[in-house]
């Protein structure tokens, strides 16, 4: 395959199904659309009279999620599964993947979230949508905080 832009149609969002400290069973967000990134570093002011300009170090990363999720009416299991933890106030552990997340060359991060807009959205010429904010949370794993992680599947790509 050629180098060539990435378009966004081929990115994939995935959920962790299974339990934390338990072997990862991704599942892919087929009707998320519109996903946004906005990793971000807060910007500290550290200014003093040694300087007369202000001057900033760089604090602590936002890597929330926001995304569109189409609504698909009857059986789809990775709404109820977005419902739940959203309604219950429970974590989930989310993969942002350049490809599919088992191609060998796929980049992807994870980290864990928590819910905090699941909003419905029905304009009047458009299907309904949720659109959902996923912001970084606290998860422990044998008493360590999991931290969010960058990966490359292994091999070349086709």
């Amino acid at each position: 395959m050629t180098d060539r832009p990435i378009a966004g149609f081929e990115c994939k969002l995935y959920y962790n199904s299974a339990n934390v400290g338990q072997t990862v069973q991704w599942v892919e967000l087929k009707n998320a659309k519109d996903v946004n990134l906005p990793d971000s570093v807060e910007a500290i002011e550290a200014s003093a009279r040694y300087s007369k300009s202000k001057r900033y170090i760089a604090g602590m990363f936002d890597g929330s999620i926001e995304f569109g999720y189409q609504y698909i009416r009857g059986t789809d299991a990775v709404f109820d599964e977005l419902q739940d933890r959203y309604l219950n106030r429970e974590p989930i552990e989310i993969a942002a993947a350049d490809n599919d997340i088992v191609t060998a060359g796929t980049t992807y991060s994870r980290d864990w979230y928590v819910i905090t807009k699941f909003e419905r959205s029905e304009e009047l010429g458009g299907a309904r949508v949720y659109n959902v904010t996923l912001q970084p949370t606290v998860v422990f794993n044998n008493g360590q905080v999991i931290e969010k992680s960058y990966h490359t599947v292994a091999g070349s790509p086709p």
